[in-house]
């Protein structure tokens, strides 16, 4: 799934299935997830970035070799791995935002100088108010998008997901900790 790749910095090309091998240390953590809308592949690469791929031999799935999964699920599962684990959908509304608003100002300003300039014969109030409509939704979309990305740091921080996970402790004669989630 390209969408993942982009999102969650998945390796292009790898495929990663529900039944997985996996460490002890990443199967953990994954269970320590409590919140709603879990999503495989965004779980595994906020554990790890560290991942292979290993062969498996895939089973037939029966005698009528349907999937269970109807579009709506499949479209609600897509959802749920765009938005669960990443606010980079929050960042490119961000840009479309500067983008349009960019365009709109630099569309007004041609509009301003065309009929200063070249006396040219436009439309009274058209094309001018289409720059102002650009350069205004441009900007009202940079701003949702940079409180979007105040929303999706909190619900980043409320997701219960560890900022690192403790591997192993060298050296000490302290127990091992914990994982800490921040």
């Amino acid at each position: 799934m390209k969408t993942s790749c982009i999102m969650l910095d998945k390796p292009k090309g790898m495929i990663i299935d529900n039944f997985s091998v996996m460490k002890r240390l990443i199967s953990d953590e994954i269970i320590k997830y409590k919140n709603p809308y879990p999503y495989f592949e965004g779980l595994v690469f906020s554990i790890t970035k560290r991942v292979n791929v290993v062969m498996m031999e895939q089973r037939e799935r029966g005698d009528d070799n349907r999937t269970g999964y109807t579009f709506a699920k499949s479209l609600a599962l897509w959802s749920n791995g765009l938005t669960a684990f990443s606010v980079k959908p929050l960042r490119i509304a961000s840009m479309a935002g500067l983008f349009f608003a960019i365009a709109g100002f630099l569309w007004g300003i041609s509009i301003n100088v065309r009929k200063l300039v070249f006396h040219s014969i436009l439309v009274l109030g058209y094309s001018s108010l289409a720059a102002v409509m650009v350069f205004s939704t441009g900007l009202m979309m940079l701003m949702l998008g940079m409180l979007g990305e105040y929303i999706g740091r909190i619900y980043i921080s409320i997701n219960s997901l560890p900022q690192y996970t403790i591997k192993e402790v060298k050296n000490t004669d302290m127990p091992e900790p914990p994982a800490q989630r921040l």
